[in-house]
């Protein structure tokens, strides 16, 4: 049976956040209006989002992301990581690490994504990759069905969601629901 893995390095989620940028001043440079684009995916790490602006990879940004009902809105740089152009479009998708951001910002920000994750109404979270005791065969295959590199398994069956959870509940010390 394949384990499941997590390469990713911090928590991340995939809902829409307003977010301003523009292209991170020098004393060379005047000032430039704010774009406004949607996050995609959000990590204490960095963002991803789709525009219709092409920027070179390593391009520096200033970042204004709101995720909140109230204000500050949350203040970083990051560099430009990975593009991608959609095809027969004008869409980018534009990947971002942040690389000005404090110790403190991401607290919050994977603090949020946390509190997030755990609001689902639908959704369960598992990590299972270091557990010995899942010996139950429905358990791996829908876990391999249903989540490969992901911590998520959605059930949208409340019978069916409570038949996973007393499956799977068990006393190990591994597990982690988090």
């Amino acid at each position: 049976m394949n384990k499941i893995h997590n390469k990713r390095k911090y928590l991340r989620i995939k809902e829409p956040y307003f977010t301003m940028l523009h292209v991170k001043l020098n004393e060379n440079m005047t000032p430039k209006d704010w774009d406004m684009v949607t996050v995609t995916n959000l990590s204490a790490g960095g963002i991803s989002f789709y525009t219709r602006n092409n920027f070179e990879i390593d391009t520096v940004l200033d970042l204004k992301i709101d995720f909140s009902l109230s204000p500050p809105d949350i203040k970083c740089v990051g560099k430009v990581l990975r593009t991608k152009r959609h095809l027969d479009t004008s869409i980018i998708a534009i990947a971002i690490e942040f690389t000005e951001i404090d110790e403190q910002i991401k607290k919050v920000i994977n603090n949020k994504i946390i509190a997030s994750i755990r609001n689902w109404d639908n959704c369960q979270l598992f990590n299972t990759d270091a557990c010995p005791k899942i010996n139950d065969k429905f358990m791996k295959q829908f876990i391999l069905n249903s989540s490969i590199d992901r911590r998520y398994l959605p059930t949208y069956d409340k019978r069916k969601e409570t038949e996973i959870n007393e499956r799977f509940a068990h006393s190990c010390d591994s597990f982690i629901p988090f």
